[in-house]
């Protein structure tokens, strides 16, 4: 039975509230219901998402540098450069995600997974909705997420993705046109550099005669050229180890991707819970608004 007014008026405001909600305990638990069974239903509607997962070490590769002017070489920097230190390294992760899209890389994985025809392609909320990949915080770790409807279908496309990504990797450091035809340029700057060595060596410098000597100073201005052409192609084709070392990266996988168990998306305890505050939210709404109403209805009469 409800209580009066009058004897409402006599307690407290939270004992007045507490009364309110105790005297509509069956309206406040049916709403709050609702909410709990909506929840449960837009949750065995809603499609299931199963994430397979690899983790993943990104690191900067070890810097290059000249050692020499003439017959220099290239060779691993001993000193730790700007990249190398630890705080640059956290940098590498966010790097690889950005090319890891830029490469076509998740559009050939989900060719070979079967996901996509041959020649169809992935635009970029495709991309962003069957991959996800976030950065270890303060590591050069990546956890590459494979997302799909099925479990085997998720872990299957990691799979590929994974070896489409090492194989991505593999072909951009190893694939360097410009470094190649440079190779090229000095191998033949060295065979001239030898063949005018070879011809300046064959004039005696006491030799006599202008014919002689207009001959042996070609030579020498031959061999002079021949030494600065090599000399500039060898430090063109060291920049170009150099700038070809800033974009290397070493990957190493650190967790395969395995069968995931449960999906990830929905989460039923996580959506019943929502619905449950919300319920609660709403009931307490409900019920307090219905008191004030029916409160105002009986000073009114």
């Amino acid at each position: 039975m409800p209580s009066s007014p009058a004897s409402q008026h006599t307690l407290a405001p939270a004992e007045q509230y507490l009364r309110v909600l105790w005297d509509a305990r069956w309206l406040y638990l049916l709403i709050a219901a609702t909410f709990v069974l909506g929840s449960v239903v837009v949750t065995a509607l809603l499609p299931k998402t199963y994430s397979s997962q690899a983790i993943l070490s990104v690191r900067q590769a070890p810097s290059l540098a000249s050692t020499g002017l003439l017959y220099d070489s290239v060779t691993a920097s001993a000193r730790p450069t700007e990249e190398d230190r630890p705080d640059r390294q956290e940098l590498v992760p966010r790097r690889f995600l950005r090319r890891l899209q830029a490469n076509h890389t998740v559009t050939l994985a989900a060719q070979d997974a079967g996901i996509i025809d041959a020649g169809t392609g992935l635009d970029e909320r495709q991309i962003a909705k069957w991959v996800d990949a976030d950065q270890v915080e303060k590591t050069d770790l990546l956890a590459l997420t494979a997302n799909q409807p099925t479990a085997e279908g998720a872990r299957k496309f990691a799979e590929r993705l994974l070896a489409r990504t090492m194989e991505s990797s593999r072909v951009e450091n190893n694939s360097a046109e410009t470094r190649q035809m440079l190779t090229a340029q000095v191998v033949r700057a060295e065979a001239a550099l030898t063949k005018a060595e070879s011809g300046a060596a064959e004039f005696d410098a006491s030799a006599s005669g202008a014919a002689v000597k207009a001959r042996r100073d070609r030579a020498a201005l031959d061999l002079e050229l021949a030494r600065k052409a090599y000399v500039q192609l060898r430090r063109r084709l060291d920049v170009i180890d150099l700038l070809l070392a800033e974009q290397q990266l070493q990957l190493y996988v650190v967790d395969p991707p395995t069968l995931p168990l449960r999906p990830s998306f929905p989460r039923p305890v996580l959506n019943v819970s929502i619905g449950l505050i919300l319920g609660i939210l709403a009931a307490t709404l409900v019920v307090i608004v219905r008191s004030i109403f029916s409160a105002r209805d009986s000073r009114s009469r």
